[in-house]
């Protein structure tokens, strides 16, 4: 029959063999195999690490540094100082009218990047005013001093006449004094004696009228000597003024830029142009404490200016003339000037404008007894390696540098004459270091 639905299946015969993963004790062996290979892999490993034959110690041999050496040579150092500037005029600034007016003339030549000589005429002014002021000026001083000189004309008169007016009240006087002794005598009368004393009165009268109209005359020359003097000034004012009419430049001058045209109408103190001075220019050089310690100021110091003009590299020869009253508190630096003539600046073949950048190369001093080293041979704190040729060592040494380039030192006291010292860059190199000691070449290097 068969089985019911849901009916559990019957259980399999317990007849059936059992596998040998089954057993127990083939499970135990499974677990201690790996063991087992791992026991055997360290025998084996401690085996060959305790038959492995011993390594033998060898003292390695001292290793030298070779090392370039050059001998050094006293020598005499020109020092040339380096700066760098710009160009300018040594005058340059606007021109301007004195007095106001109408322009009614431009020169031809005063026109942007025009060369006008000293005293040539830039801008004339419209000067019928200006002329017309002189004239009346003029004869206002011409009628001042015929007045004067009628006043002198009759001070010279008056003086006649109060000399002849002094001796007739002397007279007088006299006369009087004799009539007054007569009349103590009884000889003169009182009428007499009357007539005496208005004749001395009426002379000195006469005397002291005159004394006053010289005085009035005196006191009316000096105003017309004053209105004289007053209108002298003002006629001077105005032949100024007439002169102002015409703007003219003060130097030798190239025009950067002119304001002005024909019939434009000029204030007092407007600006014409701009120009700046040919004859001379300047470059302002600064420089350092280190730099100006061997440089002259007080002397005429030759100066080498340098500018690349296109495709070409020229050269100017200026004169370091002096320096600036104070240090720039920016940076610390004094700055020279440097000054260069317009006949040189043609003569280099090309013309040194303002505004040119240019490198400047000063002759210092020049330096007796030195010793000039590569910079690279200096280790540092100012010291050298002399080498030692029979002892195969170099030591450090100190040395006063008294003048430091970019390739180069120059040396004044700690090195002698024909010494070696070691060229190749030490970093680390101690004293009495053992060295293979190479000649090098010689150490100067020319600036």
């Amino acid at each position: 029959m068969e089985d019911a639905p849901g009916t559990p299946p019957a259980p399999s015969s317990s007849s059936e063999p059992e596998s040998p993963a089954a057993r127990p004790g083939a499970r135990g062996w499974q677990r201690l195999w790996p063991l087992g290979v791992l026991v055997g892999g360290a025998l084996v490993a401690w085996l060959l690490l305790a038959t492995a034959p011993e390594a033998q110690r060898r003292k390695e041999p001292p290793r030298k540094v070779e090392v370039e050496v050059a001998a050094v040579r006293a020598t005499r150092h020109q020092v040339l100082v380096h700066s760098q500037g710009t160009v300018r005029a040594r005058y340059a600034g606007p021109i301007s009218a004195l007095i106001a007016g109408q322009v009614v003339e431009v020169a031809p030549a005063f026109t942007d990047g025009g060369l006008v000589e000293e005293g040539a005429l830039l801008v004339r002014l419209e000067a019928s005013e200006y002329r017309l002021a002189v004239e009346e000026l003029e004869q206002q001083l011409a009628a001042a001093a015929a007045e004067l000189a009628e006043v002198d004309v009759e001070l010279k008169n008056l003086a006649d006449l109060l000399r002849l007016a002094a001796e007739r009240a002397t007279l007088r006087e006299a006369q009087l004094a004799r009539v007054l002794g007569q009349r103590e005598q009884g000889v003169a009368t009182e009428d007499q004696l009357l007539a005496a004393q208005v004749s001395e009165l009426e002379a000195r009268e006469t005397q002291f009228g005159f004394q006053h109209q010289q005085r009035s005359l005196q006191a009316r020359q000096a105003t017309l000597k004053g209105s004289r003097e007053v209108i002298a000034r003002r006629l001077a004012r105005a032949r100024l003024d007439l002169e102002r009419t015409e703007v003219r430049a003060p130097y030798a001058a190239r025009v950067v830029e002119r304001s002005v045209s024909p019939g434009a109408f000029l204030a007092r103190g407007a600006t014409v142009g701009l120009l700046y001075a040919v004859g001379e220019l300047e470059v302002r050089l600064p420089l350092t404490a280190e730099q100006l310690s061997f440089i002259d100021l007080g002397q005429t110091t030759p100066v080498t200016l340098s500018a690349r003009i296109g495709s070409r590299r020229l050269e100017w020869q200026a004169t370091l003339v002096g320096a600036e009253g104070r240090v720039d508190p920016s940076s610390r630096q004094l700055a020279a000037i440097a000054r260069v003539s317009a006949k040189v600046s043609a003569a280099a073949g090309a013309e040194l404008r303002p505004g040119t950048f240019v490198s400047a190369r000063i002759q210092g001093r020049a330096l007796e007894g030195v010793i000039e080293i590569p910079r690279a041979a200096a280790l540092a704190g100012d010291e050298v390696l002399v080498a030692d040729r029979e002892a195969g060592v170099v030591r450090r040494r100190p040395i006063e540098v008294a003048r430091k380039t970019v390739e180069h030192l120059v040396v004044t006291s700690g090195l002698e004459d024909g010494e070696l010292i070691c060229v190749t860059p030490l970093v680390f190199a101690g004293d009495q270091l053992e060295v293979t000691i190479r000649d090098g070449a010689d150490p100067k290097v020319p600036e």
